[in-house]
This record gives C-alpha cells, sequence and structure tokens, in this order.
C-alpha cells in the first residue's frame, strides 16, 4: 500500500500499511500522534514537517 497524507484544517493525516520501518520513521516528526480510532497518524501541518515526510518516505507511491 502506498503513503497517503491529506491536510486536514492545522495536521497531515498520514496512513500506511503497518511497517516497523515506517513507524520508527513517523515517530521522529515533532507533535505527530497515533489516532487509534482511525488508524492513522496526526501531524501538525508545518513546511518542516512536509519537507521531512517527503524526506522519509522516498517512495513513489506517497500520495498527497
Amino acid at each position: 500500500m502506498s503513503i497517503v497524507v491529506n491536510k486536514n484544517e492545522d495536521f497531515l493525516v498520514v496512513s500506511f500499511n503497518y511497517s516497523e520501518k515506517r513507524v520508527e520513521r513517523i515517530r521522529q516528526l515533532r507533535g505527530r500522534r497515533w489516532d487509534a480510532e482511525d488508524k492513522v497518524w496526526i501531524v501538525p501541518y508545518s513546511f518542516d514537517n512536509i519537507k521531512q515526510i517527503k524526506e522519509m518516505f522516498k517512495d513513489p507511491k506517497l500520495q498527497y
């Protein structure tokens, strides 16, 4: 599955199939939190976080 990033008001909503490596990467983002109900990562919307996500997930299936 691809990595999907959606903007939702002041946050980025990041979703992907479980991968220990991907979880380790997303945990490096400042202010991120896991939404267990929706099974997505919530990341504060900022230029720095967008840049980090692009660098972390150099995946051709990354969708914005």
